[in-house]
C-alpha cells in the first residue's frame, strides 16, 4: 500500500471530523497501529482542529440567553385537557406572546443550523489549509531534490572531467613528498603543459589552525610563482588550481590565512620535480 496516495485521500480527515462508515473507521484504527505515517497524520490534524476551535470558540452573551429564557416563561403554556379552540381572525390576547416565543424558537434553529454550517464551512476551510500546506511542503521536498540532483550533476560532470585529464596522454604526474620537518605529508599534481591545467590531490596533509593556509607554487627556473590556496586538504580532495606552461617542480608551503606573496621557505612542507 502506498501510505502517502492513502493519506492524501482525505480519509484520515473525514475520520477526524466522524464522517466515515464503521467499516472504514476501524480500517483507520488497524492502519494507524500499523504505519506510524498514519498515526502522526491523525494527531496532526486533531491538534489543527483543536486549535482551530479555541481562536474560533464563540459563547452566546448572557444578555441573549436572558431574552430567550424571558420569552419562553411569558408564552401561555396549553393544558393537555383542554379544547381546542378554533382558529378565528382576530387573535387573542395570549397568542401575542406564543408567536412571539414561537418566532424565538425559529431563531433558536436557525441559529443552530448556521452552528452546524459553519462547522461544515470550517471542515471544508481546514481541509482546504490543510492541502495548501501539504502542497507547500512537497513543493519544499520537490525544490530540495531539484538542488541535490544539479549538485549531484555538477559533481558527477566534475569528477568527469577529472578523470578525463588525469588520463590524459599530456598530462604528467608529479608526486610530491614531505620535507625534512614535514616527513608524513604527502600529495599529488597531475599537470597538462598543452592546457596548462593543474590538479591538486591531497594524500596526508594535516588540518592547519584557521589563521594559516596551505598554497602551491611552481618553480621556473629557480623562481616561485604563486598556483592558489589549497581549499581542500582532506585525503582524496581535488583542487583545481591556476595554470601553467611552464614547470620544473611544484612546492607547498604552510602560509597566513589568504596566502602570501613570497612562499615562506621555512614551512616548505612538500615538493616534487616535474
Amino acid at each position: 500500500m502506498d501510505i502517502k496516495e492513502y493519506i492524501a485521500s482525505g480519509i484520515i480527515a473525514d475520520y477526524v471530523f466522524g464522517s466515515v462508515s464503521k467499516q472504514e473507521h476501524q480500517e483507520v484504527e488497524c492502519m494507524s497501529k500499523i504505519y506510524p505515517e498514519i498515526k502522526a497524520e491523525i494527531t496532526l490534524i486533531q491538534e489543527a482542529i483543536e486549535n482551530m476551535a479555541i481562536n474560533a470558540k464563540e459563547k452566546p452573551s448572557p444578555e441573549l440567553k436572558q431574552r430567550v429564557m424571558k420569552a419562553i416563561r411569558a408564552t401561555q403554556q396549553v393544558k393537555p385537557n383542554q379544547n381546542i379552540i378554533p382558529l378565528k381572525t382576530t387573535p387573542k390576547k395570549g397568542s401575542t406572546k406564543f408567536y412571539a416565543a414561537a418566532s424565538i424558537l425559529v431563531l433558536i434553529a436557525l441559529g443552530t443550523y448556521t452552528f452546524f454550517l459553519r462547522q461544515d464551512f470550517n471542515k471544508i476551510e481546514f481541509q482546504n489549509k490543510l492541502f495548501v500546506s501539504k502542497n507547500d511542503s512537497l513543493n519544499r521536498q520537490l525544490n530540495q531534490l531539484q538542488l541535490e540532483n544539479n549538485y549531484s550533476n555538477e559533481l558527477i560532470s566534475q569528477l568527469d572531467n577529472s578523470l578525463q585529464f588525469v588520463t590524459n596522454v599530456n598530462t604528467s604526474r608529479i608526486q610530491l613528498s614531505g620535507t625534512a620537518n614535514y616527513p608524513d605529508n604527502q600529495a599529488e599534481v597531475y599537470w597538462n603543459q598543452s592546457t596548462s591545467q593543474t590538479l591538486f590531490i591531497s594524500k596526508n596533509l594535516p588540518e592547519l589552525s584557521i589563521n594559516e593556509s596551505y598554497q602551491l607554487w611552481v618553480l621556473i627556473d629557480g623562481e616561485p610563482r604563486d598556483m592558489g590556496i589549497i581549499e581542500n586538504n582532506e585525503a582524496g580532495d581535488v583542487s583545481m588550481m591556476k595554470t601553467t606552461n611552464k614547470a620544473n617542480a611544484f612546492a607547498v608551503t604552510i602560509e597566513p590565512k589568504g596566502g602570501s606573496v613570497v612562499p615562506t621557505l621555512e614551512k616548505l612542507c612538500l615538493i616534487g620535480n616535474v
